[in-house]
């Protein structure tokens, strides 16, 4: 059998390897977060993603806007302001959901032709950009929902309540019901951002789709998801490093020169800066890796060869009759 995720890791690097512009799509992308990572890490955080964070600003804004009925030209530069932030903040979701589908689109064009460029890849994402960001929205809107007003509560439920009974039931609820609903959410949005971009779905039949075949293949997708997870976590680890290795030698010259303040500051205030050059680069390339791994893995479940996790390989070499 063939290796599965030394295939798809190979597969994105090269594309980025040949295609470096593919990091400002990756800058704009990682905006949209990294929900199957946000999960694993911290499943009960409530805290709403950029998406999320961006409809609850806007929606305050109108509620306060709607409820001021004594408007006057005082409040002009306010709303001339609050305006240009939303225009602001449109731009930068169209780009973010954009550079998402260039990235599915090159990694198509990639594995199709052996080679890829990113000429007409931001042109067809723009083209899909109403139901990627209605794919986006129904993840983020009902996963935030369900985290924030019911799943959140029940452990805050679970862990002031000493009665065993009441505490199995509701452990079984969030943990046995509502958390893989959360993750076969996920992943069916994922998925169906795959069907939109490269098979050219509406909304609703992909999203169907990409929950059908999440459903065909769960075991590889959530091992998929782990195998990513294990990445993402060396990948911090040596970005950290990095950025102190990059930052600490100008605070040793600036502690070494502090007889003059405008040198001392100066070094300081380039040291920052080359670590925010060094954050965006390692951002920039992990938003495009991410994305690149995930149409990876989708377009692998979608081909006419049939692709194995790394747990049947394992039981097909070892313990043969299981996987007949």
């Amino acid at each position: 059998m063939e290796p599965f995720y030394r295939k798809i890791f190979s597969q994105s690097w090269q594309l980025i390897k040949q295609n470096f512009q593919l990091l400002f799509f990756g800058l704009f992308a990682s905006l949209l977060g990294f929900n199957e990572i946000k999960m694993v890490f911290d499943f009960q955080n409530a805290t709403p993603d950029f998406l999320g964070s961006w409809l609850i600003t806007w929606w305050t804004n109108i509620q306060k806007l709607a409820g001021n009925s004594a408007i006057n030209w005082s409040q002009a530069d306010s709303f001339i302001m609050l305006i240009g932030l939303f225009i602001i903040f449109a731009i930068i979701v169209i780009l973010a959901i954009s550079s998402q589908g260039a990235l599915i689109y090159n990694a198509s064009k990639f594995l199709k032709n052996g080679r890829s460029k990113t000429n007409n890849g931001l042109a067809v994402a723009l083209d899909k950009f109403w139901p990627l960001l209605g794919i986006n929205l129904i993840n983020t809107i009902i996963g935030y929902f369900f985290i924030a007003f019911i799943i959140s509560p029940l452990v805050g439920l679970i862990a002031i309540n000493n009665g065993l009974t009441f505490y199995f039931l509701l452990s079984l609820i969030v943990f046995f019901l509502l958390v893989p609903l959360i993750v076969t959410l996920s992943f069916a949005t994922r998925f169906g951002m795959g069907y939109i971009v490269i098979y050219n779905q509406p909304l609703w039949k992909a999203f169907n789709n990409g929950w059908e075949l999440f459903r065909a293949n769960w075991i590889i997708t959530i091992e998929s998801a782990i195998t990513i997870l294990i990445f993402t976590v060396i990948y911090v680890a040596l970005g950290l490093a990095a950025m102190a290795f990059i930052f600490a030698p100008f605070i040793v010259l600036a502690l070494l020169m502090q007889i003059s303040p405008i040198v001392f500051y100066l070094l300081i205030i380039l040291g920052a800066f080359a670590t925010v050059v060094v954050f965006l680069l390692i951002t920039s390339f992990f938003g495009a890796f991410y994305n690149l791994l995930w149409t990876n893995i989708f377009l692998c479940l979608n081909g006419k060869a049939p692709s194995y996790s790394k747990v049947h390989r394992l039981a097909y070499r070892h313990l043969p009759a299981l996987t007949r």
